[in-house]
């Protein structure tokens, strides 16, 4: 094994300048050996990977991967973050309150919900507020705005018809069409124990969780699905500056989320 392991680190080493030179051998075990899980957002070893084979979650998930599918998209690698919504959704089951995402898309995580928990028999409401043609350019600050746009090209159509018709079976389900934080206050909402915020940009995504804050359940999960990645640097500022204020902290996640809970 060992002098297999040396071989490859040569070969890697022709190929990077020596920058395995000073790499212990037990570095490069783990470099060759199978990972646990992977995908196109990160690579784990030695992790037990089995709540993802779970099979009331495997279903759910695998009714979000065919809506995708039946619109001739691709499917998302995206288990792990969906795992953390699953684990919050049903926390906030225990509480509480009404379900609330602001930035839905074409609304993948929220029909995993929808499926994983039998919503029709929660008697909760679930608010999804979304402007479902993009991220609103007026709300883009200097340095956001030229990947934001071109996201918007890219992964951003116009989709409420789509989403619409898409959650036509979950009746407890209210599609709220706008801009965050105008949209808000249009839907009476008193008390929440779900909140997931993804509109990947940093002025609204303030502006929903200062509105929602005092409408929190006690012990209310908040899922911020952007904050640990590099190319949303300044949601994860705003949100750090707005966790000071109120005296908490935001914990990130492996999968790229931010995890707060109400205390």
């Amino acid at each position: 094994m060992a002098t297999l392991i040396q071989r490859f680190a040569r070969a890697i080493n022709r190929r990077t300048g020596n920058v395995l030179d000073s790499v212990p051998l037990r570095s490069l075990v783990r470099i060759v050996r199978p990972a646990s899980y992977r995908n196109a957002e990160c690579v784990l070893y030695s992790r037990n990977m089995r709540a993802f084979e779970e099979p009331h979650f495997a279903r759910a998930n695998a009714e979000g991967v065919k809506y995708l599918r039946s619109l001739g998209l691709p499917e998302p690698e995206i288990e792990w973050r969906t795992h953390i919504l699953c684990w919050a959704a049903r926390h906030a089951l225990r509480l509480e309150g009404d379900f609330v995402e602001c930035g839905v898309g074409y609304g993948f995580s929220s029909l995993v919900l929808c499926h994983y928990l039998d919503f029709n028999s929660t008697h909760r409401r679930f608010f999804l507020f979304d402007t479902f043609a993009g991220i609103p350019e007026a709300q883009m600050s200097a340095t956001e705005r030229t990947e934001r746009l071109s996201d918007n090209r890219q992964m951003y159509p116009e989709c409420f018809s789509t989403v619409v018709n898409t959650f036509e079976p979950f009746p407890k389900v209210q599609l709220v069409r706008g801009c965050v934080p105008q949209t808000l206050s249009q839907v009476e909402i008193s008390k929440v124990s779900y909140l997931h915020i993804d509109m990947n940009i940093a002025a609204p995504e303030l502006a929903a969780i200062e509105y929602f804050w005092p409408k929190l359940t006690p012990g209310a999960v908040v899922v911020f699905d952007d904050y640990g990645w590099e190319k949303y640097a300044e949601q994860q500022q705003i949100l750090d500056a707005f966790a000071r204020r109120e005296g908490v902290m935001i914990a990130t996640l492996a999968s790229g989320q931010g995890l707060l809970i109400k205390s």
